[in-house]
């Protein structure tokens, strides 16, 4: 866990390492970091302990947020956490609730909540929880679903919403979907089809 002086020049030089993710720390702001993708991608971060168990909490992509704001954010973390708030776990709950909001409008109500087994679990570190999807409009057959434990993502493209469907040609006329989640910091699994085609849930 490298430490530096984080500058905005500092910021622009780092690079990315092959085949692993680096996280830099900030050696003024404790717990205050940049995290930096094996495809150069870079997203902020601050750590810090809640009930004695470590937490991480991510803002966002750099450059679309700027080293001064990203210092402010987690300025204000670390002020909720003295309040006796987590702001991870409001920020996942978040993203419960938001994914829920979507399936309930997809699927139905009652489908939504009948389902009994773990709905998806991240290709990058097998994670199953802090997991939320990402949809652009009108393509209700594909969605991203990002992890935020480690900051990974798969497309998964439902075959009863697209008929007929192509993965390789909607793969790639979906790139827009691609560089969304991108600006938010995730990195794509490395089979680009290790979910498959997926059919429509069963209830």
């Amino acid at each position: 866990m490298p430490k530096m002086r984080m500058t905005d020049r500092g910021v622009v030089a780092l690079k990315s390492t092959a085949g692993r993710q680096v996280d830099y720390f900030d050696n003024r702001f404790p717990g205050f970091g940049l995290r930096v993708s094996p495809l150069g991608r870079k997203s902020w971060f601050v750590m810090y302990r809640f009930r004695r168990r470590p937490r991480r909490l991510t803002f966002g992509p750099y450059p679309h947020l700027s080293l001064a704001d990203a210092k402010a954010r987690a300025a204000a973390v670390m002020r909720e956490v003295m309040q006796g708030v987590d702001p991870a776990a409001v920020k996942a709950e978040e993203r419960r609730a938001e994914t829920f909001a979507e399936l309930a409008a997809g699927f139905g109500v009652g489908l939504a909540t009948a389902w009994r087994y773990v709905r998806v679990r991240c290709v990058h570190c097998g994670g199953t929880d802090k997991i939320s999807s990402r949809q652009i409009a009108g393509t209700s057959y594909l969605r991203a679903e990002c992890c935020e434990s480690c900051q990974g993502y798969s497309k998964v493209f439902y075959a009863e919403k697209a008929k007929p469907l192509e993965p390789l040609a909607d793969d790639l006329a979906s790139l827009g979907l691609d560089m969304m989640v991108g600006e938010e910091g995730f990195a794509r699994a490395p089979n680009p089809f290790v979910l498959g085609v997926m059919g429509q849930p069963e209830g």
